[in-house]
């Protein structure tokens, strides 16, 4: 089964909210997961992809309805039907790895310069 889930709300991105996502599915062993920043309305917003059982999926949704990252402030979480491809949650580490690693090269060369 596949879903999309989105996050909105006033402070979603950078909060770490897509590491704790991951967690959640590592803790699920979802087989397929994918999650990204991006914008709704002008709102700062996530959205997850989950291909896994039924049951999964509700048990991942029930999670992300209870908890949420400290710091992080959620209006919105919605879901819809989503019929597209859904990555591997082991290459998802991956991606997600580098996209934390080429943020903290970017904040590192930006203190650096700063004290130099």
């Amino acid at each position: 089964m596949k879903t999309k889930i989105i996050i909105t709300g006033e402070k979603v991105h950078e909060v770490g909210y897509r590491p704790f996502l991951f967690g959640i599915a590592e803790f699920l062993e979802l087989e397929r997961f994918f999650a990204d920043n991006t914008f709704e309305d002008g709102k700062e917003a996530v959205y997850v992809l989950l291909d896994c059982s039924e049951e999964k999926i509700k048990t991942f949704k029930e999670i992300v309805r209870s908890k949420l990252p400290e710091n992080a402030a959620v209006n919105q979480i919605l879901e819809e039907e989503y019929t597209g491809t859904v990555t591997k949650t082991e290459n998802y580490y991956r991606y997600l790895s580098a996209v934390l690693l080429s943020k903290v090269a970017f904040y590192w060369g930006k203190m650096a310069g700063e004290i130099g």
